[in-house]
């Protein structure tokens, strides 16, 4: 096969693979006003620890600090980006970022226990967006069916404007803290010298991790992935983890990373051809030699 040839092969290959893949935005994802917040938080005597809400312009932070008697400080920041786009299929693109700064507590204090995270997401598109479906969830439901069971929980509003909720994400974790004693023994996480902390989130609805949502664009099938690295920007799959624990050392700092991930479906008959044309090259090499 002479390179003009192969080129052509290989252009025709990746159109099937990826149809869309100019800068024009596939998917736009827009943070609903409202969400992107803690909400709910306890401390370990029962008390509410009430978060500090701070829009940033292109991101919005939802921050809970807790404090020692002497002022050293240990927070978790939740920050969401406000607009993000997807403009090529299998490009990871960061949707969010949850940062356990854990500091040595000198004095005996009451520390983060428990709380949520309440989150939500418009989708949108420069081409026509079908009916999105949450792939592993039993029945598959809509988007839209997801939204409304989130809006029913007694800890969210009924009410949300600004979602369009056939074509929102909702979410809403329930989250464990877990702030052992600087020499606690055994020590159940980590490193014993000092013992490290724990945060741990559970997802309503036992919507497994990571997020897998089909959606039809432009006529196209999708397969949109959301999921979480620990400590990793870069938004490698192969680094993505399974639930939403994460263990930070005393003293130090860990980033849970939310990224969200599109992938083009190819239908069976595009499948088809792609592999009768990879037989054809295949065949037409073995002549050759």
């Amino acid at each position: 096969m002479n390179l003009k040839s192969f080129a052509k092969t290989a252009l025709f290959s990746a159109t099937l693979l990826a149809p869309f893949t100019a800068s024009a935005s596939l998917l736009h994802f827009d943070l609903i006003p409202s969400t992107g917040i803690f909400q709910n938080v306890l401390d370990t005597d029962g008390a509410p620890i009430v978060a500090t809400n701070t829009d940033l312009g292109a991101s919005f932070e939802s921050e809970l600090v807790w404090s020692d008697e002497g002022g050293t400080s240990s927070s978790l920041t939740l920050n969401t980006i406000k607009s993000v786009d997807i403009t090529t299929a299998g490009s990871p693109a960061l949707l969010s970022t949850i940062t356990h700064n854990n500091m040595v507590l000198q004095t005996p204090v009451a520390t983060l226990a428990s709380g949520q995270i309440f989150g939500g997401l418009n989708l949108s598109s420069m081409f026509s967006l079908g009916e999105g479906r949450y792939k592993e969830l039993p029945g598959s439901p809509t988007l839209g069916e997801v939204a409304e069971m989130v809006l029913a929980s007694p800890d969210t509003p009924a009410m949300l404007p600004g979602a369009d909720i056939p074509n929102s994400i909702l979410s809403l974790f329930n989250f464990v803290f877990d702030e052992t004693l600087n020499n606690a023994s055994p020590c159940p996480y980590g490193d014993p010298n000092p013992c490290d902390d724990a945060f741990t989130a559970f997802l309503l609805g036992d919507i497994p991790l990571p997020i897998q949502i089909k959606l039809i664009i432009d006529s196209e099938a999708y397969m949109l992935t959301i999921f979480n690295t620990i400590n990793d920007p870069t938004g490698d799959f192969a680094n993505a983890i399974m639930d939403q624990m994460f263990i930070t050392m005393e003293g130090e700092e860990t980033v849970l990373y939310t990224f969200a991930q599109l992938m083009y479906v190819p239908e069976p008959a595009s499948l088809g051809i792609l592999g009768l044309g990879l037989l054809g090259m295949a065949a037409r090499r073995r002549l050759l030699s």
